[in-house]
């Protein structure tokens, strides 16, 4: 409270004034309301009662109904905190009814002003923050969460922490789905522009320039091939790349890429235990050919290079035989063998190609026989190529031209 203060014209807006004589002339003197109320401004009030404040604007003006203001003194400890308004109520094991801290009853709209019940401007760090869930909930039970640009220039900025430094630009659809059904959903543009698209059941939404489109299975295979099958890492499928139909694949890593690629044909299996095994021509796996009966004309005689198997006659008729070798190869070879005997009937074997027969270096023949074989009787043949090279210790065979 200030001193009093003289004033010889006092107003019926004083709340009381004084009039002193100490023995010289008279001095009026008064308390005015601003003096109280700043006296009151510095004191610690505890109430129990009710304060109610019907302050309003005047028509065509404005008004504060309460004014908290005041610059803050410095803090320097983390225990620091100062508050404007500070609730801190005791709740008790209730069996109904409801607790508002604040409650802010409803206002009917008016369409020439803005109305907002708590209104927050710049500065803060958060404008609000709570602990506690926060519930959105309208008159119907539907909440709604409106998002403005007071600027007006058609996008709501989602701003990450500050210690990010790239802002991220989000611009949602201006209404809802113009349909009652739920077959649709957001999708947004590089530029943070979204709106609604419509769904497909069990679809892969794909961007594809500025739409989003619905892609099928065959599609979304097309979309991927070229990252999940870019052996080289250049983010192309190209030629050389492609895996052809029953080919094993491999996984691959080009430049911190990890992406698959073909380790050739597969191979099948078809050998069985304890035989030592070729791939054919069709890629499968194959026991090693160890003997071939040739006792019958027309017999297919099949040779692989590096593998020398045993020819034969077993259980050969009374009757000349004739069979064909395959073409000369580099590498192949066979042993030939008698082991039916036969004493007026040859057993032949018949190059592919004429005049590419050599027996003990006896050369330019056809064929290559035992006239009349007997148990026993052997030679072997092998090529380079372009001949077959026998060789008959005991010179029980003999050669000759067709």
């Amino acid at each position: 409270m200030t001193d009093f203060t003289e004033d010889t014209s006092p107003t019926s807006d004083d709340i009381f004034w004084t009039t002193n004589a100490p023995g010289t002339s008279p001095a009026d003197r008064k308390i005015t309301l601003g003096n109280l109320l700043l006296w009151m401004a510095t004191q610690d009030w505890t109430n129990s009662g009710t304060y109610t404040f019907s302050k309003v604007n005047e028509a065509g003006g404005s008004a504060n109904a309460l004014t908290l203001s005041g610059t803050l003194g410095i803090m320097d400890g983390a225990d620091d905190i100062f508050r404007g308004i500070y609730l801190n109520y005791t709740n008790s094991n209730h069996t109904a009814g409801n607790v508002f801290a604040i409650n802010i009853a409803g206002i009917t709209g008016d369409a020439d002003a803005t109305e907002s019940a708590i209104y927050i401007q710049e500065g803060w760090d958060s404008g609000i923050l709570s602990y506690s869930p926060v519930h959105l909930k309208g008159s119907s039970d539907v909440g709604k969460l409106f998002l403005f640009d007071t600027g007006e220039a058609d996008y709501i900025a989602i701003v990450p922490p500050a210690d990010v430094t790239t802002t991220y630009t989000l611009t949602l659809p201006a209404a809802a789905p113009a349909t009652s059904t739920y077959n649709r959903i957001m999708g947004c543009n590089d530029d943070g522009t979204c709106d609604w698209i419509s769904a497909t059941d069990k679809c892969t939404m794909s961007f594809n320039s500025d739409t989003f489109e619905c892609i099928n299975q065959a599609a979304l295979y097309t979309l991927i091939q070229s990252q999940l099958f870019d052996a080289d890492g250049d983010g192309t499928f190209e030629g050389g790349e492609e895996i052809s139909d029953e080919q094993l694949i491999c996984g691959n890593v080009n430049s911190g890429l990890y992406t698959l690629k073909s380790c050739g044909a597969k191979v099948t299996d078809e050998s069985t235990a304890s035989h030592a095994i070729y791939k054919d021509s069709d890629s499968k796996l194959q026991n090693q050919v160890l003997t071939i009966d040739a006792h019958a004309a027309s017999t297919t005689i099949t040779l692989i290079p590096g593998i020398c198997p045993i020819i034969h006659n077993a259980s050969q008729a009374a009757a000349d035989i004739n069979n064909t070798l395959p073409a000369v190869g580099a590498g192949k070879c066979f042993v030939a063998l008698a082991t039916t005997a036969q004493a007026g009937n040859y057993w032949r074997l018949t190059s592919a190609a004429v005049n590419t027969v050599c027996l003990n270096r006896t050369c330019g023949k056809d064929y290559i026989q035992f006239a009349t074989p007997a148990v026993g009787d052997t030679f072997t043949c092998m090529s380079d190529g372009t001949n077959w090279y026998c060789y008959d210790r005991d010179s029980d065979a003999e050669v000759g031209d067709l």
